[in-house]
């Protein structure tokens, strides 16, 4: 899966979404026109603080960057932001913001997973061992039967 991208049930099904692709980003950062860019829409996506042009924006861009032509797109965003509560679109919105900052679980980020499985030592640690004592045991203690 490529960096930043996510699928969420949206709409009128599960659709992938990806808007760290430089285009999207940029473009992004132009129609909301924010001195912070995508790291203060996402703060205000976070906060609730978010317009609904920028939340329209998120998705549309989002749904382009993820493969829907650009025409589909804004035919979806429009039809969901009118017949949804507009917090599902908001958390939905976020999770497309959030993959693109800090990606997704499983997303290989700089090597494919070949190279890394070659390139990465091997699991023991090279460490001296921990002359820290052991935590007390999370158990309790036998009761005593005399």
């Amino acid at each position: 899966m490529p960096n930043g991208e996510i699928r969420l049930s949206w709409g009128d099904g599960e659709h992938t979404f990806n808007i760290a692709k430089i285009g999207q980003v940029l473009e992004l950062e132009e129609k909301v026109a924010l001195p912070g860019g995508v790291f203060e829409l996402f703060e205000k996506v976070r906060l609730g603080r978010a317009r609904m042009s920028e939340l329209r924006e998120v998705m549309r861009l989002g749904l382009i960057g993820g493969g829907m032509g650009a025409e589909p797109a804004l035919r979806l965003v429009d039809r969901y932001l009118q017949e949804w509560p507009w917090a599902v679109t908001r958390l939905a919105a976020q999770s497309v913001l959030a993959a693109s900052l800090v990606g997704v679980p499983g997303d290989p980020v700089g090597k494919e997973p070949a190279e890394r499985a070659t390139t990465e030592a091997p699991s023991a640690s090279s460490a001296p061992p921990s002359t820290a004592p052991e935590p007390p045991s999370s158990s309790l203690p036998d009761k005593s039967t005399t």
